[in-house]
Formats: C-alpha cells, sequence, structure tokens
C-alpha cells in the first residue's frame, strides 16, 4: 500500500480594486472592476466574498483568488498588470493571511513585474 500524497495548501489572497476618481457605487467603476473580475475568473480559482467594515453599511465585495499553483500565481500577477496598466488612478491592495497575521501589500501604475509582486508577497507556500 502507497502512502498518502501530501495534500497541497492552496495559497489565497484577497484582490481589493481602489480608485481615487470614482465612488465604490459609481457604474463606470463598477464596469472597471467587473472587468477585472472578469478577467481575473478567466484565468485563476476565484471566490466572491462579503466582509463586514466597522462604519459602512452592509459588506465590502473582495475578490479571494486561490493560488494553487506557480501558474496562477502568474496568471493573476499578468491580470492585476494589465488592468492597472489601463488607468494610473487604479490601485489594488493584495492581502493574505501568513500564520496568523494578515499581510497586505498594494501596487499602483505600472511597471510592476511578476518577480517584484512575488517578493512583495513572499514565498508562495506550497506544503
Amino acid at each position: 500500500m502507497m502512502p498518502d500524497a501530501p495534500m497541497q495548501r492552496e495559497f489565497e489572497v484577497v484582490i481589493e480594486p481602489h480608485t481615487d476618481e470614482y465612488s465604490r457605487d459609481d457604474n463606470r467603476w463598477r464596469a472597471q472592476v467587473t472587468t477585472l473580475r472578469r478577467d481575473l475568473q478567466e484565468q485563476v480559482d476565484t471566490v466572491d466574498r462579503g466582509r463586514l467594515v466597522p462604519g459602512a453599511k452592509g459588506t465590502i465585495d473582495e475578490l479571494i483568488v486561490g493560488l494553487g499553483s506557480a501558474g496562477a500565481f502568474t496568471a493573476m500577477v499578468e491580470c492585476i498588470r494589465a488592468w492597472l496598466g489601463r488607468d494610473k488612478s487604479r490601485r489594488i491592495e493584495v492581502r493574505w493571511d501568513e500564520d496568523g497575521v494578515e499581510r497586505f501589500v498594494t501596487f499602483q501604475g505600472s511597471p510592476w513585474t511578476p518577480r517584484r509582486c512575488e517578493r512583495s508577497l513572499g514565498r508562495l507556500r506550497r506544503e
């Protein structure tokens, strides 16, 4: 009997787009965010989730990206880079949990590369 192969733990990041150009409820901004979501969903595993924010009515929509492979990480970075490159007022906050501590990095504009992003996010966890 063969021993069970160790399960690979999926590393998840939260992608949260921002702009100073539009309010969160502006239909033009919503269309831009929808484009980012669609592009990411075509390339990587994603889940939509709401997050409660103190002082806000309702929840803030978050896009969770599962990074089970280096290919998924690269695809995510390429989608984000292309999206940011279309408008300099855009920025993206990427958040993740590292051993119970929330970490984050904010990307704005370009140029930035997958290597720079990976250094900022720390190591891609594989178990």
